[in-house]
């Protein structure tokens, strides 16, 4: 009877009750027995069929039959009753339990249909998202039985309250409501049920599958990896107890790779999102897009497109509208927590010692706390599982777009800094879109609900709270809006600045040999301090929408609080304490608003940056080639057909005047076309044309489908080199085939040079090919498309940057031999090459001059005509099998520290912040909080103290309660503006200093580290430090002071607490321990997977015309699908870790608030205690607010320590680094000089006239790239005559281009030494030195910018000296046909032909009036008589010069006083050219007469 009593107010037990009423009243069911007899054992019967039917959905993966259309409609339309049913449900009860007094049987029995329906909603989302359904009818059958006793509640609860004449209608109404649905949902799980299994075959499919589980198993066993949420039970789901598995690796320091997370869900891969995504936005519906001509004034619509924005949210808004049910139940059961404090403060303040009250509203605060918990940690996990669609459906559709868009209209609209930028901070910024646009939503609803609860508790004194509120709202959305014009300026010059790195990057080997560093690093900062000016500002403003954040409760609350005194109200305890804490939940959506704005109105921007990139031309193949060819003998014809590259919107492109055509020819089997003409002249852009790089604009063109459709084998003039080894380059992506495979490297010449490599042709290749010598990269770039086998090849001079003995093989065995019965247009300045064509085509100026036959159109002269069998191999002359490979370097894997962030990485923040500054901002945070704090105990000592409640006595506590309030705003706002400064020279400093360490550093370090680790150092890591780290380190402090001050003023106002406390402090600790060490160790996998990423990007872009012509598209996105899964993995798993955190640390903070209140129930219960009302209402206010604040401290910390990991990837590249060594000191953060100035003093002070006789001399120099190659250079020895022109000869790898790596002192010599005019250059400043020489490199580097910025970056001449040396170099009429010196050169020149970039590069040397000029196959892409007048200026200009020339070709060289000839790394002779090709016996007269 004593339980009875307790659980029902009842002293005896009874099944029915009857009503009074003159005709003996209506019976009913006694409401004790109907909630513990009837609703407890039905509802718990429909939680344990929900997890079973969770449990049965993670063993059907492999055993069940998938839905078909219907039959997902109708689980659909299932899930979303029951969400309709869980929200009247649990808002009818959260109501009632607000305005009754219930008992326990209630209470409970409530609690048990909540969770019920909760647990039956999550088993339907399971089973949505499994794909299958089960195999058997009797879980369903059993679901209909279970609802039909359920609706049996329902007609129960109605016919109740009718007899009982109950007058709360609105009950009634939601009993009403709740019944209809669960009838309709009755209908619907019926038809569900009839659909189930309704044929023998679907069994037999099951039976099949059954095996095929049982083998998945074994799999697992092998697998290192972990199962996902798909495979585990309900229970592991709603706790997250799944995870632990991965944490507990983490612990163990057994995370190592993405294969010891667990895998990927079927619905993450990124094939498949991609695939889903591509087939939405193909259904979306194409818009007119327009542009304005400013020339003219008027709108032109250019052409349809396709919304990114309606795409996303077609393909992933029901997704979104699923989990924001999540969102709103964790909401509506954080309202509990105020009410129930008020409760339990009345309960304190009432004299009544015997009520159980008090313990059942601590219950049900524990209980709703709990249900919060999981509903947001639920949240959380999947909106970032959208987010990973989203993010994977932005980055394939990118990836994707690049290749049905012309390379030349991609490379005229978006530099490859601006393609990274999309890929990098774009996506992100719009995949925080969704979980913005759902707070977007929530915020709202949070806000009109704790209104009215404030107007029930103050009456109309919340008014004033409320227009303050409605006061910040324009003054938030114009913060908003400044912010985001603000992020749209910053992210313009962000753009510039990576597209400036990247070129950087690009040419450093160049930069360093001109010593433009300290030109190009200006341009840098330059672009770095008009981000950072827009960073500032956003910043700043940021800081007043965290003043805001910070001091609006304090403000609200004074308001409120006097308006309520000045209305003569009464400031009781409940009354206070329940309006704190609803003013602490109306704070946070105000607060949180411009936040949200703020994030919606980034992604906007991002979004309609994005959809720029989504509205180029596609490349429309079937226009293209408008003329078919059916006779499979013909493989490509052009009638007249005429190319030109032209984009309305960038009439200044250099690619807009040039016009290709008309073309006739027809190409059969077999077909041999040479292509000549000058430098210029259109040969490169005819191969682009007619694989559709160039748009086709009159004529007609065909290309025989079939091969197309099987390949083209293109070979460019630039050779492109993908980061992988040296058999990968070559095979790209076929089979491996021995004997093809040694047929190929022997006919393009690469078997000797494979031989130098210690992995041979398992070496890597640096990015770009950087390890390999300008032939080698052309040499492999030819074989690979040997390799392929394809019947047409487009191949772009294969002999311009190799020594003739190599031209010669090619030619015989690649050109005759392997590619003999191919039809190929090869184009060239090497003439004789092309003795044996079919047609020579000759072009100028676009147009074709001649054509026909080698012997009608080539001027034979002193040419001769090439046999396979002349005479024996030049390497029996060289001995070129001892030739070593000038650079074999081996790309290191990228650096990834292990453990905790050191502390290390800390003080350097610190320091880069500046160690005063940085007390200031935490000395500012904790007086900030002090006053705050100090409101609220005032507060409490107020309503402890009321006894006198006169009017002067309400107005003084007022006063000072203002007078606090004011304190802790100026407090605020310094607070504010500190932290943001703060931030802003933590980016300067950190991002100054890596900038010096970069162009300090050894060249060697480019050598052997991938483009993309270091791009995504200055892009995704400076952008963490700039934004991301400031943000999450202010939200840690701030909640790190919060939680002091939540603890210590609970534990005063309660200090019983405090055993509690202690003992939770125990599974705190170890649960944030699990937690970090797994998540550092994540975050950092997660900076190494990027990088693949972009370097694949990035790597797409340089190969865009091969990747296409090849026909690899499928393979490059199978590769990034593979890509994108390992960082979406990563991404997955860290999502995981980060909620089981979040989970069991608000169930921490649960017990807290729940123990705070059953601690004071307890204790006026049994009158133990005489308990102060308003001291446990402000221990209550606070110990609320423990849950948050131990998983946000904790969370923010922890994504703090990740954001810290950029600074940590910064500090590597500024600490380890070695640096050449004139900057031995640079790149430190706390030395914000250079120190060239202190090297000057230790080194030789040359006069400016110096050199005067240009004298070279190199002393038994020897040279190694590292300690552990063999040498480059092997004791060599010679000197040069006062202005003499030195030919150098050699076969590739035999040391030519390594001379002048050590007279520039990029690579440092091992024995020897080198003078100039006899004064040793390793005596002479690196800045001096190389200012006093000038290269002209093999590659040609140019920049995006004017003519006049590439040809005199230092801006040192006047225009007419810069046209006098264009007259010499034969480029005047160029220069003018393209707008002058003013006209804009795009990305790395690649609107001009190789020729012309070279020519420009020659300008340059030609302006320097050097006295020492280099020349590194400076003249390998010009024709034979456009190089004869360069000679000619050569000779005129470099009179009084020492000229050192690397050449392939012999007559390059002929006209030098000397030439060396070298061969493994030494000086084989040096002589007049005279000399030597007297000597028969000399190796050079072997070279010049093969």
């Amino acid at each position: 009877m004593r339980l009875l009593s307790l659980l029902c107010n009842e002293t005896h037990w009874s099944v029915l009750n009857r009503t009074a009423g003159d005709d003996g009243g209506n019976w009913y069911l006694n409401d004790c027995f109907n909630n513990l007899v009837i609703v407890w054992p039905i509802y718990v019967l429909l939680t344990i069929l929900s997890s079973l039917l969770t449990g049965w959905i993670s063993g059907i993966r492999h055993t069940g039959v998938p839905f078909d259309q219907s039959l997902r409609r109708l689980m659909r339309f299932r899930a979303a009753i029951v969400c309709l049913i869980l929200l009247i449900v649990s808002a009818d009860s959260l109501v009632t339990t607000l305005h009754s007094t219930l008992t326990t049987a209630v209470y409970m029995s409530t609690t048990v249909q909540i969770t019920a329906i909760f647990i039956h909603l999550f088993s339907l989302i399971s089973c949505l998202n499994s794909h299958y359904r089960p195999k058997s009818k009797s879980v369903c059958i059993a679901f209909d039985v279970t609802v039909i006793l359920i609706i049996f509640v329902n007609v129960n609860q109605i016919y109740t309250f009718v007899v009982k004449d109950l007058h709360t209608y609105h009950q009634l109404v939601c009993y009403t409501i709740v019944l209809i649905l669960w009838i309709i949902y009755l209908a619907l799980n019926v038809l569900s049920s009839q659909k189930l299994m309704t044929n023998e075959d679907e069994r037999v499919l099951i039976d099949r599958n059954d095996q095929i589980s049982s083998l998945s198993i074994t799999c697992d066993t092998i697998d290192n990896q972990l199962i996902n949420e798909e495979m585990v039970d309900i229970i592991s789901k709603l706790t997250l107890q799944w995870v632990s598995p991965l944490m507990k690796r983490g612990i163990e320091k057994k995370i190592s790779s993405h294969n010891d997370l667990f895998r990927l869900p079927n619905d993450l891969k990124s094939k498949n999102v991609s695939q889903k995504f591509e087939t939405i936005f193909e259904l979306n519906p194409l818009s007119d897009i327009t542009t304005n001509d400013n020339d003219n004034n008027v709108v032109i619509v250019r052409q349809k497109s396709r919304s990114l924005i309606k795409s996303l949210l077609k393909c992933y808004g029901f997704e979104l509208l699923g989990v924001g049910f999540l969102k709103f139940f964790s909401d509506l059961f954080s309202f509990a927590g105020p009410l129930l404090l008020n409760r339990v403060v009345q309960y304190l303040e009432s004299g009544d010692h015997d009520s159980y009250d008090g313990f059942y509203y601590s219950l049900v605060l524990f209980l709703c706390s709990l249900l919060s918990s999981m509903a947001i940690s639920l949240f959380n996990f999947y909106i970032n599982n959208i987010t990973l669609k989203i993010r994977s459906s932005i980055l394939t559709s990118i990836y994707s777009k690049i290749f049905i868009v012309r390379s030349n209209t991609l490379d005229s609209r978006f530099s490859t800094g601006e393609v990274l930028n999309f890929a990098s901070t774009d996506t992100d910024r719009v995949v925080n879109f969704c979980p913005s646009l759902l707070q977007f939503i929530s915020l709202p609803i949070q806000l009109s609900v704790t209104l009215y609860l404030l107007y029930v508790q103050l009456g109309l004194a919340f008014v004033t709270g409320v227009v303050f509120a409605i006061v910040l709202i324009p003054i938030n959305r114009c913060i908003c809006n400044k912010i985001a014009e603000l992020s749209t300026k910053m992210m313009d010059w962000k753009d510039k600045r990576i597209k400036l790195m990247s070129e950087i990057l690009m040419g450093i080997r160049v930069i360093k040999m001109h010593a433009w560093e300290p030109l190009f690093r200006q341009r840098v900062i330059h672009l770095r301090e008009q981000e950072l000016k827009y960073l500032k500002g956003r910043k700043y403003l940021d800081a007043f929408c965290v003043y805001f954040w910070a001091t609006t409760p304090v403000l609200i609350s004074s308001l409120v609080f006097g308006t309520f005194v000045l209305l003569n109200g009464q400031l009781t305890a409940p009354v206070v304490f329940t309006s704190l804490a609803l003013l602490s939940m109306l704070i946070m959506p105000l607060n949180a608003f411009p936040w949200v704005l703020n994030g919606l109105m980034e992604s906007w921007v991002s979004i309609k940056r994005l959809q720029k990139l989504f509205d180029l031309d596609p490349l429309d193949l079937n226009q293209h080639y408008n003329h078919p060819i059916a006779d499979s003998n013909f493989k490509v014809q052009a009638m007249g057909a005429t190319f030109a590259s032209s984009d309305s919107s960038r009439k200044r492109d250099i690619s807009y005047r040039f016009v290709l055509g008309p073309i006739d020819f027809t190409l059969t089997t077999g077909m041999f076309v040479g292509v000549i003409g000058k430098v210029g002249s259109g040969k490169s852009q005819l191969l682009t044309a007619l694989l559709g790089e160039v748009q086709r604009i009159t004529g007609k063109l065909g290309i025989n489908k079939s091969d197309f459709d099987a390949g083209v084998g293109i070979v460019t003039q630039e050779p492109w080199i993908q980061n992988t080894t040296f058999m990968e380059n070559i095979l790209f992506g076929k089979p491996y085939d021995a004997q093809r495979y040694n047929a190929v490297l022997d006919a393009c010449a690469l078997i000797d040079d494979i031989n130098t490599f210690t992995d041979g042709d398992l070496t890597e290749i640096g990015d770009r090919g950087v390890t390999l010598s300008g032939g080698q990269k052309a040499r492999i770039s030819l074989a690979r498309a040997v390799y392929q086998n394809f019947d047409i090849y487009f191949i772009d001079d294969p002999f311009a940057s190799v020594d003739m003995h190599v031209a010669k093989v090619i030619y015989n065995k690649c050109i005759l031999g392997l590619l003999g019965d191919k039809t190929k247009i090869v184009c060239t300045h090497h003439q004789n090459y092309l003795m044996k064509a079919d047609l020579i085509l000759k072009l100028d100026s676009g147009q074709v001059m001649a054509s026909g036959l080698p012997q009608d159109i080539i001027t034979t002269g002193k040419m001769k005509k090439l046999s396979k069998d002349e005479e024996k191999p030049f390497e029996e002359q060289m001995n070129a099998t001892n030739i070593d490979n000038e650079f074999e370097f081996r790309i290191k894997e990228e650096e990834r520290e292990e453990g905790v962030v050191k502390f290390a990485v800390y003080l350097t923040y610190m320091r880069s912040v500046g160690p005063y500054l940085s007390a200031l901002v935490l000395i500012s945070i904790g007086l900030m909080q002090a006053s705050k704090s100090a409101s609220d105990c005032w507060l409490a000592f107020w309503t402890s103290n009321n006894t006198d409640m006169s009017s002067k006595s309400s107005i003084n506590y007022l006063i000072i309660f203002i007078c606090i309030a004011v304190l802790n705003s100026v407090l605020t706002l310094i607070r504010s503006f500190v932290f943001a400064y703060s931030g802003v020279m933590a980016a300067l400093r950190l991002h100054s200093s890596l900038l010096k360490k970069i162009f300090t550093a050894r060249i060697v370090f480019f050598d052997v580290t991938a483009f993309g680790r270091i791009i995504n150092r200055f892009s995704t890591d400076v952008f963490n430090i700039d934004d991301n780290l400031p943000f999450n380190l202010n939200i840690f402090l701030s909640q790190l002071f919060s939680l002091l001050a939540s603890i210590v003023i609970t534990v005063y106002g309660l200090p019983w607490i405090a055993l509690m406390i202690i003992p939770l402090s125990v599974p705190y600790y170890y649960i944030q321990r699990y937690y970090r060490w797994t998540s550092r160790e994540l975050k950092r996998l997660s900076a190494v997977s990027l990088s693949p990423i972009y370097t694949q990007l990035d790597e797409t872009l340089q190969g865009l015309i091969t990747i296409r012509a090849y026909a690899n598209i499928n393979r490059f996105m199978r590769e990034m699908y593979l890509k994108l899964d390992i960082n979406n993995k990563i991404q997955y798993s860290t999502a995981a870790v980060q909620q089981w955190l979040n989970l069991r640390l608000q169930i921490l903070g649960a017990i807290v608030s729940s123990g705070v209140a059953l601690l004071a129930v307890s204790l006026h219960f049994w009158s133990e205690q005489i308990v102060d009302s308003g001291l446990v209402g402000l221990a209550l206010v606070y110990s609320l607010s423990v849950t948050g604040l131990l998983n946000g401290a904790v969370q923010s910390f922890t994504q703090t320590e990740m954001e810290m990991v950029s600074v940590e990837r910064v500090m590597q590249y500024i600490d380890n680094i070695e640096c050449e060594e004139d900057n031995v000191d640079n790149g430190s953060i706390d030395n914000d000089e250079d120190n060239n100035d202190n090297v000057d003093n230790r080194r030789v002070v040359v006069d400016n006239n110096w050199p005067n006789n240009s004298i070279v001399r190199f002393s038994n120099v020897s040279m190694r790239y590292r300690p552990d190659l063999k040498r480059a250079l092997n004791k060599v020895s010679f000197s040069t005559k006062p202005f003499e022109k030195i030919g150098i000869v050699g076969r590739t790898g035999s040391g030519k281009s390594s001379l002048f790596q050590v007279l520039f002192r990029l690579v440092n010599v091992e024995e020897g030494n080198i003078t100039i005019d006899g004064i040793d250059i390793s005596t002479i400043s690196l800045n001096n030195l190389r200012s006093k020489l000038f290269i002209i490199p093999q590659d040609p580097f140019l920049f995006s910018g004017t003519i006049r910025d590439n040809l005199d970056p230092q801006n040192k001449y006047l225009d007419n000296e810069i046209w006098h040396s264009l007259r010499e170099c034969h480029l005047e009429s160029l220069v003018l046909s393209l707008g002058g010196l003013s006209a804009n050169i795009s990305e790395r020149g690649r609107d001009l032909s190789c020729g012309q970039r070279q020519l420009l590069c020659l300008v340059r040397a030609l302006l320097s009036k050097t006295t020492i000029l280099c020349m590194d196959e400076a003249t390998a892409n010009i024709d034979s008589i456009t190089e004869q007048l360069i000679q000619q200026t050569l000779t005129t200009v470099f009179s009084s010069a020492t000229v050192l020339f690397v050449a392939h070709k012999i007559e390059s060289v002929l006209n030098s006083n000397r030439i060396i000839v070298m061969d493994s790394s030494s000086i084989v002779e040096m002589d007049e050219p005279e000399n030597l090709l007297r000597d028969e016996s000399s190796a050079f007269y072997a070279l010049y007469h093969r």
